[in-house]
């Protein structure tokens, strides 16, 4: 699932018994609250737990009311949803136990993973005006890009315009790897973009919102690609 989900249902605890039926499952963990919520149908409703439009919360507080784990009817542990925190991605792991219809409890817990995901940014396509080939150094336009469950936390540029087209620059410091600042400004060559083979020159948003574009004179038009980072918890 994604962190955008909110509330959503997930599979049930699974027991066998060779010589019975499970009559219930016992928590001995839950999700953090940096992860998410996990809840379950009630009643009946564990010590410490609210029941609210028909679900109580599994919170840490709840599991340290509960210090021999939180007990769970086959129904509850058949309607679990969980929630996950809008800013985690990652997996979300907690332990439970198996008991028998005869009061036989599994001794070991075993372990229920949710994996949970962030959705990639998306960036929009930007055209920077027209410029004369003689302007020099120009400040363009930055990136448009938005993210639905996190913020733009950086960009990666993976081409760039040839030599023969002009010179891309953004500010510094940082200073790029195989770039020279001089004057608050670096410029982005093909020697700069071949020490970042994999995923592209990284910049800052203030670098990305402080580029220029350097012409070169007898050309026309130029075009070049750029991706960006999110912030993960992954």
């Amino acid at each position: 699932m994604t962190n955008t989900n909110g509330p959503t249902a997930v599979p049930s605890l699974l027991g066998t018994d060779a010589d019975g039926t499970i009559a219930s499952y016992t928590l001995i963990s839950v999700p953090q609250a940096a992860q998410g919520v996990l809840s379950i149908p009630c009643p009946p409703t564990p010590t410490g737990a609210t029941c609210t439009g028909g679900f109580a919360d599994l919170t840490p507080a709840v599991l340290a009311a509960n210090p021999a784990g939180i007990v769970l009817t086959p129904t509850q542990a058949a309607g679990m949803r969980f929630d996950p925190a809008p800013n985690f991605a990652g997996n979300v792991e907690f332990a439970y136990t198996t008991i028998d219809n005869s009061g036989a409890s599994k001794s070991a817990g075993a372990v229920y993973t949710i994996p949970v995901t962030s959705l990639p940014p998306v960036a929009n396509a930007v055209v920077a005006p027209a410029m004369p080939q003689t302007n020099g150094p120009t400040t363009i336009p930055g990136l448009i890009a938005a993210d639905a469950d996190g913020t733009i936390a950086s960009y990666q540029i993976e081409s760039l315009p040839l030599t023969s087209q002009g010179v891309l620059s953004v500010p510094c410091p940082p200073t790029l790897t195989g770039a020279t600042c001089t004057g608050g400004f670096q410029d982005l060559t093909a020697a700069v973009l071949a020490n970042y083979i994999t995923g592209g020159i990284p910049l800052t948003p203030t670098q990305m919102a402080g580029m220029r574009f350097d012409p070169a004179p007898g050309y026309q038009e130029k075009l070049f690609s750029i991706t960006m980072q999110q912030i993960t918890v992954a």
